[in-house]
């Protein structure tokens, strides 16, 4: 989802692949990964959200119903997606 957004939001080719790398590597995105598994999902459907959020400005609505969607799941998933 990160090298998705990246592409999006970026044209070029090297920082498109710096950010996909940059959170893979993070030493925090591994550490919340390790100890508590919820918060990993929650910043999925956090990032699909995104995603889909950046799709809205084009007025579509089906990336209108994929942002409230995914941003409830982030919701459900864990109290600190907000």
């Amino acid at each position: 989802m990160v090298g998705l957004i990246a592409r999006r939001l970026f044209e070029s080719p090297l920082m498109q692949l710096a950010c996909p790398a940059a959170f893979a590597f993070s030493i925090d995105a591994v550490r919340i990964s390790d100890e508590i598994r919820s918060y990993q999902l929650a910043i999925f459907f956090a990032l699909v959200a995104f995603y889909a959020w950046l799709e809205m400005r084009s007025e579509s609505l089906r990336a209108c119903i994929l942002f409230a969607v995914f941003s409830s799941l982030a919701l459900l998933s864990h109290y600190s997606a907000i």
